[in-house]
């Protein structure tokens, strides 16, 4: 069922951009109602001007993202679609908030993140920044027919590259860039949110030398997967996501679609490697309702991935794995604090 949705959405979303003889067998005619795409809000325009656009357009919204600058770096807050953008206020406050906490906990955990961690900065000016207005989203992801959406107000956003241009050139071997490309730090807290559900917080951070393998390779994406153990049926977070927020550059929440139920998988990825600087330390953040177990174990994924060309569904849809790396498997325990 899963896999006749993305094919429906993908020929819907080809149909209208012109692009449906990518797909065999596909019409080109009126295009239907499971198109979905992301939208960036036009600089300067008010919260009720896009949802005036939604409305008139007879769209749904997925989902909202906040944007939030400090310190050199930029927090990303997504919001899944909850029916009206008024309501996104509250749950971005709660989020802040809730990461405040975490990061608290971190600190804890090591030291070391107070002089390195910009998350309290950045939960100050984005608090400043909800105090004088309601938020704004900087981008928007819509489904239904996008025919009429593009307008003064949103605009189609960009679809990132397909090759990656620090290299120039088709992926290398590994023999040629270095064998190790994953982060060389991460750590991490979980527990109990205040404004409701379970939240997980961790960091990572590249060394110059995995950092340039990373690139070198020829991957443009990266995916730092969280995946707890479900072979029990037992687990500490559930599927439904309440917020989620990160500093990555170009931050997405990607789907679990295709994940096998037997390990839940909660990604917060990057569709733009070529923004890391290493030695930055980045941060990672989701909350999800209430599992059915007071506990958990956890390990991590990292994936080094690309956007399909062609593909127009955005980074949730059309970025896959080139190589992956697992770590800490089954060692790390939620909730509290965790640092392998």
């Amino acid at each position: 069922m899963l896999k006749r949705y993305v094919t429906t959405a993908v020929t819907a979303v080809l149909v209208a951009s012109g692009l449906a003889g990518s797909l065999p067998g596909t019409a080109t005619d009126t295009p239907t109602k499971t198109e979905s795409a992301a939208f960036a809000v036009a600089s300067g325009k008010t919260l009720q001007s896009v949802e005036s656009v939604i409305a008139a357009t007879g769209t749904t919204l997925v989902e909202a993202r906040y944007t939030f600058s400090a310190v050199g770096q930029v927090l990303t807050v997504g919001v899944p679609g909850n029916g009206s953008l008024a309501d996104d206020g509250s749950i971005v406050l709660d989020t802040l908030n809730d990461l405040q906490v975490r990061a608290s906990e971190a600190a804890k955990q090591d030291p070391g993140l107070l002089k390195t961690d910009p998350t309290l900065q950045l939960v100050a000016a984005a608090r400043t920044d909800l105090s004088k207005t309601p938020p704004v989203p900087s981008q928007v992801t819509l489904t239904g027919d996008l025919s009429q959406v593009e307008s003064e107000v949103l605009v189609g956003a960009q679809v990132p590259p397909t090759t990656n241009p620090a290299t120039a050139k088709s992926s290398q071997s590994a023999a040629a860039c270095g064998s190790t490309w994953w982060p060389t730090y991460v750590t991490g807290t979980s527990g109990p949110a205040s404004s409701g559900g379970r939240s997980q917080l961790f960091y990572l951070r590249f060394s110059l030398t995995t950092l340039a393998a990373f690139k070198c390779l020829g991957s443009t994406a990266f995916e730092p997967d969280f995946v707890t153990y479900n072979y029990d049926n037992a687990y500490y977070f559930a599927d439904s996501m309440l917020s989620w927020s990160s500093t990555m550059p170009s931050p997405y929440w990607d789907t679990n679609a295709f994940d096998a139920s037997s390990e839940r998988v909660y990604t917060v990825g990057s569709q733009n490697i070529n923004g890391f600087i290493s030695g930055t330390q980045y941060s990672v953040y989701f909350r999800m309702n209430n599992g059915n177990a007071a506990s958990d174990t956890a390990k991590i994924v990292w994936q080094r991935s690309h956007y399909q060309a062609a593909c127009p569904l955005g980074p949730a849809w059309c970025i896959f794995a080139d190589a992956s790396k697992i770590q800490y498997a089954w060692s790390i325990t939620v909730p509290g604090p965790w640092a392998p």
